[in-house]
């Protein structure tokens, strides 16, 4: 996730896209939501106020309508008062998304249907979980359709923290992507934080808690998180992607909501995570940046080859300690198959496996 203010940024390797240094490789650093060097993302003092909005737009801003999860692109049926429009384009409020995830949350929160944070974070000791996963379609999205298709099954997920420095409610944000249809969804296991309730919007603006980690692997980077009683569109999941593969990335980059850039399949390649082993990687071309984990990482049919995880910056020259001449910037993910290992496309329903 990424936190703009409040974060010091550090170095070494980058949970979900950001702001890391080190041309080292011998270590792949889990730094959570809310932690320095993360990709929370928190934007409340880097503003002044935001000045009255003339439209509440919530999110992007397609409505999940009974008949979504078949092939044809949804329409944009969001209610006119959240949609700002220019042109024929529907433009996205990114304080507005936040402000609505405030709210909801708050409401959720008095409601107690919060889970703690503890308990989610318990749970990440699951190992596996049987999910009925959707179908890789035969043939290409067209790319006028792709981005309001695939859209639709981006989520943003969301921590509530009270910030030390003016005491009021920020949001520590990060991506995922749904499974099912019944809001079983993917993400990345440094996304669970253990002191902080997780909740996650679908791209309709409703926020709906976390109930539930089903299955979680620490050295992949993987979470199979429960929405508690979301209706979602599930994407595919498409392990033998090539290296040189066109993929796209929709992504949340410093909070920039349902950002779509694209590139390749750069590489597969051993990430060495210290004491919890060695673990396969996937390098790609397309961008990304703090707030991005847990996105996925899109082929040409819609299916998930990979999942957003961390970046790795690689500078020229050191001195005194300060790295100079910055190169290149690596962007790292989670291979499909890693995310395959933990689910099943057998079982009619969810269930864990301790």
């Amino acid at each position: 996730m990424g936190q703009r203010e409040c974060e010091t940024l550090g170095s070494a390797r980058v949970s979900g896209a950001g702001v890391g240094v080190s041309p080292t490789r011998t270590f792949r650093p889990r730094i959570a939501f809310g932690a320095s060097d993360s990709d929370v993302r928190n934007r409340s003092h880097a503003r002044s106020s935001p000045p009255a909005l003339k439209y509440i737009v919530a999110l992007s801003l397609l409505v999940v309508s009974s008949n979504a999860v078949s092939e044809t692109a949804a329409a944009p049926v969001a209610p006119a008062a959240q949609v700002h429009s220019v042109g024929q384009l529907d433009v996205i409020d990114d304080d507005a998304v936040d402000e609505n995830i405030l709210t909801q949350i708050d409401k959720l929160t008095k409601a107690k249907k919060a889970v703690k944070g503890s308990v989610l974070a318990a749970q990440l000791k699951r190992k596996s979980c049987h999910v009925d996963l959707a179908p890789v379609a035969a043939q290409p999205i067209p790319n006028p359709e792709f981005y309001a298709r695939l859209r639709r099954s981006v989520l943003v997920l969301a921590a509530p923290y009270k910030c030390p420095k003016c005491h009021k409610t920020h949001l520590n944000t990060a991506a995922g992507f749904a499974l099912n249809t019944t809001g079983v969804c993917a993400t990345n296991y440094h996304v669970v934080i253990k002191n902080q309730s997780l909740f996650g919007m679908t791209p309709d603006g409703t926020v709906y808690p976390v109930k539930e980690v089903l299955a979680a692997s620490e050295p992949d980077d993987i979470a199979i998180v429960q929405l508690d009683g979301a209706a979602t569109v599930p994407l595919p999941l498409a392990p033998d992607t090539p290296v040189g593969a066109h993929i796209r990335v929709i992504s949340h980059p410093d909070g920039g909501y349902y950002s779509l850039t694209e590139g390749i399949v750069s590489r597969y390649f051993v990430i060495d995570t210290g004491k919890l082993g060695r673990v396969p990687g996937m390098a790609i071309t397309a961008d990304y940046a703090r707030g991005s984990s847990g996105s996925p990482v899109l082929d040409d049919s819609g299916a998930v080859t990979g999942m957003v995880a961390s970046t790795r910056s690689i500078y020229y020259d050191e001195h005194h300690g300060r790295q100079t001449d910055l190169q290149m910037v690596i962007k790292e993910c989670v291979p499909a198959a890693c995310i395959l290992k933990l689910v099943s496309g057998t079982a009619a329903a969810v269930s864990q496996t301790q």
